[in-house]
C-alpha cells in the first residue's frame, strides 16, 4: 500500500471522528424541547426506513463553535409523509421544499 492509501485511510478515520464530535455538540446545544422533537423524528425515519441528514448553517454553526443551532434534516426520497407523521406526533408545523 503506497503511503498516499495509507492517508486516505486516516483522513476517513479523522473525518468519522469529527462527524461525532459534531453528534455530540448537536446534542449538546439543543434545548431539551428540541432535542426530544428532534429524536422523535429519527426515530420515525428509522421506523419508515429512512435516513436523514443535519445540513445548513446548524452544521455550520457547529463547526464554528457558536450557541443554539437550528436543525435543518434533509432526506432522499419521499419525504413528505415523514413530514406529516412527525408533525401529527409532535403536534407541529412542517415546510416542505421541492
Amino acid at each position: 500500500m503506497s503511503g498516499r492509501q495509507k492517508g486516505r485511510g486516516k483522513g476517513i478515520e479523522r473525518g468519522l471522528t469529527k462527524a461525532a464530535e459534531l453528534l455530540a455538540r448537536l446534542e449538546a446545544s439543543l434545548e431539551p424541547p428540541v432535542r426530544v422533537a428532534l429524536e422523535a423524528v429519527l426515530r420515525l425515519a428509522e421506523e419508515d426506513g429512512r435516513v436523514l441528514y443535519v445540513v445548513g448553517g446548524g452544521v455550520r454553526d457547529l463547526l464554528l463553535g457558536r450557541g443554539q443551532v437550528d436543525v435543518d434534516l434533509v432526506g432522499e426520497g419521499e419525504m413528505l409523509s415523514l413530514a406529516q407523521k412527525a408533525g401529527r406526533r409532535l403536534a407541529a408545523r412542517y415546510l416542505a421544499h421541492g
